[in-house]
């Protein structure tokens, strides 16, 4: 039973990622940038300041970021605790 109730919290653990989306030549924020998880099908945006959050379950995740007028980001990796990820995108 107690093998049983670990292995559900292990498979509940959440972690949070965050960071900042910017210009690659310039450094400026991308405000409303958005980012989607294609594995939990959660996604957001960026703030005034380029910041964002998101919440997941942990484990192996797969985010696309993406801004007018700019290429597409990808990352992929493998997620267990809290982490940062800043990301700077090109003009298209």
């Amino acid at each position: 039973m107690s093998s049983l109730l670990f292995a559900t919290a292990i498979s509940a653990q959440k972690v949070t990622i965050s960071g900042y989306i910017t210009d690659k030549n310039t450094s400026e924020s991308l405000i409303s940038a958005s980012l989607y998880e294609t594995t939990s099908g959660k996604g957001t945006v960026s703030n005034a300041s380029g910041f964002y959050s998101l919440t997941l379950p942990a484990g192996e995740i797969n985010i696309r970021y993406t801004y007018v007028g700019y290429k597409p980001e990808y990352r992929r990796l493998k997620v267990k605790k809290d982490t940062m990820i800043n990301v700077s995108m090109s003009g298209s």
